[in-house]
């Protein structure tokens, strides 16, 4: 039995997909050779970023899943 959600659980549910693909793009961005050619100082904040990036979004699918 499917429940309908409500529009606080769906605002939740679009966030994590938007974290997601942005998430998705930082991570292949930090594959690629414009990254690469960054320096030190700028990789890391980046990468500092992604780390933030996943952890939020483990937290945001804990809530989905607990709807």
């Amino acid at each position: 039995m499917d429940k309908e959600l409500q529009p606080h659980q769906q605002r939740v549910i679009t966030e994590y997909q938007e974290l997601m693909d942005k998430t998705h793009k930082l991570d292949e961005f930090t594959k690629g050779t414009v990254y690469l050619s960054l320096p030190r100082e700028e990789k890391d904040l980046l990468l500092a970023q992604l780390h933030a990036m996943k952890s939020y979004l483990a937290i945001l699918m804990i809530r989905v899943q607990r709807f």
